[in-house]
């Protein structure tokens, strides 16, 4: 078998983004920035980095042994890694498949009991000010709900415990709060989907569908429940907890009916207190590419190490 770093004795070591049209033109401008990251690696390292248009055609020509890079997509080729922002900030996270459910990250155990309180609460607090600067002002629980829907609501997925519509059915058999929904404003839905919806306001007074913007939505919820949108994931900031019917790479910080059942999940939610400041400096600060670390290079190396790619030494 090649090794991840072989290639032919005239030529150099190459890493390939296979990018969509829209990011290929920013590479090619220079304003990708994770592109522009690994290129500065590169000269460092001695490797060159390419950038092309992601294709099924691209994908049936890339070679065994070459190293790829795309984001968000399934890896093209044997020697092919994901890359994905971790939902705010310039944070990034690397690994072997586009599912993030499935991720290392997500298999990884959180232990809050290790994690330095005193800068993981600093590096929380800095990071909420940013994102939302007036978070703690603004903070209140009013007494409903929030369930931000995704795609595909009739269709149980492998990576959820049920369909979206039975996740609706399920937290109002659960609960007694009112249940606002919101639709994502990139999907398009069916007429069956909207029906399914529209029948499940008529028999459920406390359910209805709003267009309620999620800053606003964080602000005032009791809490959240989704699949795995990543209003589960800024929940954090506002101190609202998540129940989760499906997997994301960021389940240890929410109430994950997967493990627990949905009574169960619904029950403990009322009372949970996860730290959230512990868990986002373990999930950023420790585990994922900072694009603004002063180390950048050799902490972006070190990832890339990590998952199987080898470099030559850094040149002087």
């Amino acid at each position: 078998m090649p090794t991840l770093y072989e290639t032919s004795k005239n030529s150099t070591p190459a890493i390939t983004f296979y990018l969509t049209s829209r990011s290929l033109a920013k590479a090619q401008a220079g304003t990708h920035e994770m592109f522009n990251a690994v290129r500065t690696l590169g000269e460092h390292r001695n490797f060159e980095v390419k950038a092309a248009r992601i294709s099924s055609q691209a994908r049936d020509r890339v070679t065994p042994a070459a190293r790829t890079l795309t984001h968000m997509a399934n890896p093209v080729g044997h020697n092919g890694l994901v890359f994905r922002r971790l939902y705010a900030g310039r944070f990034w996270q690397f690994d072997y498949m586009s599912a993030r459910w499935n991720w290392a990250i997500a298999r990884a155990k959180f232990d809050p009991n290790i994690i330095d309180k005193t800068k993981s609460l600093e590096f929380f607090d800095q990071w909420r000010d940013h994102l939302y600067p007036n978070a703690v002002q603004n903070t209140a629980d009013v007494g409903f709900i929030y369930m931000p829907l995704q795609g595909r609501l009739l269709l149980h997925r492998s990576f959820q415990v049920m369909s979206p519509i039975m996740m609706i059915q399920h937290t109002l058999q659960n609960t007694t709060k009112p249940i606002v929904a919101t639709l994502h404003p990139n999907e398009t839905y069916s007429d069956a989907e909207m029906a399914a919806l529209h029948t499940l306001q008529d028999q459920h007074a406390r359910f209805a569908i709003e267009q309620l913007p999620m800053e606003q939505a964080l602000a005032t919820c009791s809490y959240v429940v989704t699949q795995n949108s990543s209003a589960a994931f800024h929940a954090m900031f506002w101190g609202k907890l998540s129940v989760l019917f499906a997997g994301i790479d960021f389940h240890h910080i929410c109430i994950n009916v997967a493990s627990l059942g949905a009574q169960r999940a619904f029950e403990l939610v009322q009372t949970a207190r996860p730290q959230f400041a512990a868990f986002l400096y373990w999930y950023w600060k420790l585990n994922a590419v900072d694009l603004d670390d002063q180390h950048l290079t050799s902490v972006l190396a070190q990832k890339l190490t990590s998952l199987g790619w080898e470099f030559q030494e850094q040149n002087d």
